[in-house]
């Protein structure tokens, strides 16, 4: 019983004692003011989401010619002040058959005559706390095929922060 007492005792003089809790030590020996200063910071990290089609599949127009709009997104961005995230193409913008017929396509950015050559821009995005998400309408374009077959190329897409 006595240990009971003595512990709700201890207790009860901890809880009593009140100190202000300063960042730096004060004494009664500090001169007035007593004032003690603390460095407040935060850490944050860059981070950002870009989305690229990974498969393009140009729809025949009623002209005999072949198009496709596709949009390439960035999210969550937080990058720090004055960097950017830039995305660039690297491609021939030409569109092969196994059988070797070939034809040309050509890649626009936003205005039809925005047109995009090899290792060309085709986004932009930055740092915005009012946007969630940020667009880059990409417009493909092709002409008419001499020749029937599955014509492909593969455009390499380059996403480099600067």
């Amino acid at each position: 019983m006595k240990k009971i007492a003595a512990i709700i005792s201890a207790a009860l003089l901890t809880a009593a004692m009140t100190t202000t809790a300063f960042a730096a030590p004060i004494t009664q020996d500090t001169q007035d003011p007593k004032t003690a200063s603390t460095n407040v910071s935060l850490n944050v990290d860059p981070t950002y989401s870009v989305v690229i089609p990974d498969r393009i599949v140009l729809d025949k127009q009623t002209d005999g010619t072949y198009a496709k709009d596709a949009e390439i997104t960035a999210t969550q961005i937080k990058l720090k002040n004055n960097q950017s995230i830039k995305v660039t193409i690297q491609t021939d913008f030409e569109l092969e058959t196994a059988e070797g017929g070939k034809l040309n396509y050509e890649l626009s950015v936003g205005r039809i005559s925005d047109k995009v050559s090899n290792n060309g821009e085709v986004a932009n995005f930055s740092t915005s706390v009012n946007e969630d998400e940020q667009k880059s309408e990409l417009h493909f374009t092709a002409g008419k095929p001499e020749f029937a077959g599955s014509y492909s190329d593969t455009a390499v897409f380059t996403v480099a922060v600067e």
